[in-house]
């Protein structure tokens, strides 16, 4: 009789701690989920600074045609422009809902991680490009006579800044991205050694 009733106490512990574990589970699961959306909103709107930027310098490309620079310099500049906002409307659709499985949503940052890595190499190569272009404009051009070390000077800081401001801008999402990733691998994790999650 007291062996029945010791497995009987022991069982109702069990049932209770299992209560427990669940409702501890279910509290983490809705903790992270929050987390997590707080970090891929976020996430998004870091990525999408390259729309802000694209109109900035399409707004202001004209000035460089008034300033002596030929029409396609100004066309070049655009061109690129657009090519960012492009590149970066292709690079966000790998980024995933809201509300996607912890699967579909570690497949779509690591695809998003992927292309905004490999993206830089086109995008130097670009940089590199109308920075040449530039330069060549600067000194064949009738009209910049005598100031082409001003305006080579003023290409280089505007190109230093905002590189650096691009770099910046570029570290911070990698690394937002791997913190998501390894977020959800960890409660990926963490659900497949606990039964019943």
């Amino acid at each position: 009789m007291d062996n029945n009733d010791t497995l009987l106490e022991m069982k109702e512990q069990m049932q209770e701690l299992r209560r427990i574990i669940d409702n501890q589970t279910i509290i983490n699961k809705k903790m992270f989920r929050k987390a997590y959306q707080t970090s891929l909103s976020s996430l998004k709107r870091q990525s999408s600074m390259a729309y802000i930027f694209a109109a900035i310098a399409i707004i202001l490309s004209p000035s460089l045609y008034y300033s002596g620079l030929s029409i396609w310099f100004v066309i070049l500049t655009d061109l690129m422009m657009v090519i960012c906002v492009i590149a970066t409307v292709l690079c966000n659709r790998h980024l995933p809902d809201m509300n996607s499985d912890m699967v579909t949503a570690a497949k779509g940052l690591t695809e998003f991680k992927m292309f905004y890595v490999n993206w830089l190499k086109y995008g130097i190569i670009m940089i590199l490009f109308w920075i040449g272009f530039g330069v060549t404009e600067i000194i064949m051009s009738d009209s910049t006579k005598g100031m082409e070390l001003p305006f080579i000077c003023g290409m280089g800081v505007g190109v230093i800044i905002g590189g650096a401001i691009g770099l910046k801008i570029r570290r911070k999402i990698i690394l937002s991205t791997e913190e998501l990733i390894e977020q959800i691998e960890s409660i990926r994790s963490e659900s497949e050694a606990t039964p019943g999650m």
